[in-house]
């Protein structure tokens, strides 16, 4: 199986950059691991936050391949503790098909075509924070799951 980490929009350069390559570099000690990032679209200061979102949309289900497993990184999600997110990314390794992507959108969230096709939605937090962030937290929690998984001392309960 391997995991794409995708991101709408460019990480920036510096501490969140360092951080996200640090742990999806360790965590291909484990499993395939690639990161996404989708460009930004370049759009008018007219443009809708609707039409921004369905342009994202389209980018993304280009690259998405019928038999992979797409999971929306969306407040409203499922929520997991480590063990369980652990859990869950061990049961969808075992499952048949392509690639098992996580999807980070961009300042407006995702367009509704996204929401249709995705296999479900994971919640980071119940608090709000940057997409920045965002992309720090996902990928270490991906690296800490594998470690559970994989029975690394990396975590502690």
């Amino acid at each position: 199986m391997k995991i794409c980490v995708a991101f709408i929009g460019k990480t920036e350069a510096g501490p969140y950059k360092e951080l996200i390559d640090t742990f999806l570099n360790r965590s291909k000690g484990f499993l395939q691991v690639e990161c996404i990032e989708f460009s930004d679209v370049k759009v008018s200061k007219n443009t809708k936050p609707d039409d921004l979102k369905k342009l994202e949309a389209e980018r993304v289900l280009k690259r998405i391949q019928p038999n992979d497993r797409l999971f929306l990184l969306d407040e409203k999600g499922k929520s997991m503790n480590s063990r369980k997110f652990s859990e869950f990314l061990e049961r969808e390794k075992d499952q048949p098909g392509g690639k098992l992507w996580f999807l980070i959108g961009g300042a407006f969230g995702f367009d509704s075509s996204l929401y249709t096709r995705a296999n479900g939605k994971i919640s980071l937090s119940p608090m709000t924070m940057n997409h920045q962030l965002a992309r720090v937290v996902l990928s270490e929690q991906i690296y800490r799951a594998l470690t559970i998984m994989f029975n690394h001392p990396y975590h502690n309960d």
